[in-house]
Parts: structure tokens; sequence; C-alpha cells
């Protein structure tokens, strides 16, 4: 799904049982309450830098929980950790 791309019909999640996350779509509180309401998906990937920061993305999380979904958290500094080479984090001027 798009971003922002909230009104196309929800898949019927009865039939497909599947997980289906949503990661671009994602910004806002008013965006996870939005598409909780609208089942157009069953799983958030939260991203700390979209999102505002980390009190928006565990309130964001805590959407998720209340309607029973899967969260993922992500933030650039875990692909730091994970790397199997050095990154370069420092800003970019």
């Amino acid at each position: 799904m798009a971003a922002h791309d909230f009104e196309r019909p929800a898949p019927n999640h009865r039939r497909d049982p599947g997980i289906i996350i949503v990661d671009e779509s994602l910004r806002t509180i008013d965006d996870a309450r939005r598409l909780v309401e609208m089942r157009a998906c069953n799983a958030f990937n939260i991203r700390v830098s979209k999102c505002g920061g980390l009190l928006t993305s565990r309130r964001i999380g805590q959407i998720a929980t209340d309607a029973d979904w899967t969260a993922s958290l992500a933030h650039r500094l875990a692909r730091v950790v994970c790397s199997q080479r050095p990154v370069d984090t420092s800003p970019r001027t």
C-alpha cells in the first residue's frame, strides 16, 4: 500500500490469515488508529525516525498491542549494530 493510501479496500483477513505489515504508510498515531479501524493490515513495522521519535513510536506500539496485532520496532541504529561491516553514522554536512 502506498504511503497514506488507506482508502483501498482492506484485505479480508478471514480468507487470508497471513501477516500484512504496514511500513512506510505508518507515520503518526492517527495513521495507526485509522489502520486499525479499517483493518487495513494486522501488523506494524514502526520506524522510529519516521514516526517522530521514541514516545510516538511507543504509543503506536500500544495501539498495535491493544488491537492484538504484531508490532516491530525499526531504527537506523539497529542497522548499524546488525551490520556485518562498519557503517559511517556521522552527520552529513
